[in-house]
């Protein structure tokens, strides 16, 4: 119990790309698993009770452009003008859990520069895939407009300001939303890849069963269930979500 609430605290004091979530120094090539999804489906919940069991690595969104590959470049490769293959390699070695097992989470615009390219495929070939999506698609769009409206990507983040209904954020976030999901769809097909599929909704109904499938993808049995109870992440949605989707019933039509 010291330990899980060790972890919760680090989790909302520091960014992920600190060396609390490295692990021991690793020089063997991982199993690895890539959980692709788009925003607000879940993926940090997912992803946070994974990394508690200490045996799925460390899934978070390397390929973030800004918020994650430039300060964890900076970190792990020191100062300077540093290469894909040193960025992957160092990856590899930090964030492999001791059992051999490295995980990546990613949007598809993340991966899109990467995953048909000769840089970071390592990272793609030969893994599991797990296909996160979410059923109440009305209540993504809008979760995604007031997340880019105040900056509160999680139930730790700081919000910046009020949100107030924006019916042109929405039609952004509905046609990103859309995007992204055909981007993942072309990117299996091409690839001849299926991924385990699983949504939200699903993993909220019985974590532990989908908590489950998704380690036994890299052979992975963890040693304790999967509870809500563990995370440090909670759920965001609130009045205010249920107002931005009476007030953009029309709009969110076209995207469901």
């Amino acid at each position: 119990m010291a330990k899980q609430i060790r972890y919760q605290l680090v989790l909302v004091a520091s960014p992920q790309t600190d060396p609390e979530f490295d692990f021991t120094d690793s020089r063997e090539m991982p199993r690895r698993y890539v959980i692709a999804c788009a925003p607000r489906s879940g993926s940090n919940l997912l992803c946070e009770l994974l990394m508690q069991t200490g045996k799925m690595g460390c899934p978070i969104e390397y390929l973030h452009p800004q918020s994650i590959m430039v300060p964890m470049a900076r970190r792990i490769c020191g100062e300077g003008e540093v290469t894909g293959d040193q960025y992957v390699t160092e990856l590899l070695r930090r964030r492999t859990s001791p059992n051999g097992v490295f995980g990546l989470k990613t949007f598809c615009w993340q991966a899109k520069p990467y995953i048909d390219g000769r840089r970071f495929r390592v990272l793609f070939e030969n893994a599991a895939y797990v296909y996160l999506t979410r059923k109440e698609k009305r209540r993504q769009i809008v979760s995604l407009a007031i997340a880019w409206q105040t900056e509160q990507w999680t139930s730790y983040d700081k919000q910046h300001g009020q949100a107030r209904y924006d019916e042109d954020l929405v039609h952004q976030a509905g046609r990103f939303l859309a995007q992204e999901a055909t981007g993942w769809e072309r990117f299996f097909d091409n690839h001849e890849i299926e991924p385990l599929r699983i949504t939200y909704e699903g993993f909220l109904a019985d974590l532990d069963k989908v908590g489950r499938s998704v380690c036994a993808l890299v052979d992975v049995t963890p040693s304790h269930p999967f509870r809500i109870e563990q995370a440090a992440t909670k759920k965001q949605s609130n009045s205010v979500n249920d107002d931005w989707l009476e007030k953009a019933e029309r709009v969110l039509s076209a995207y469901v």
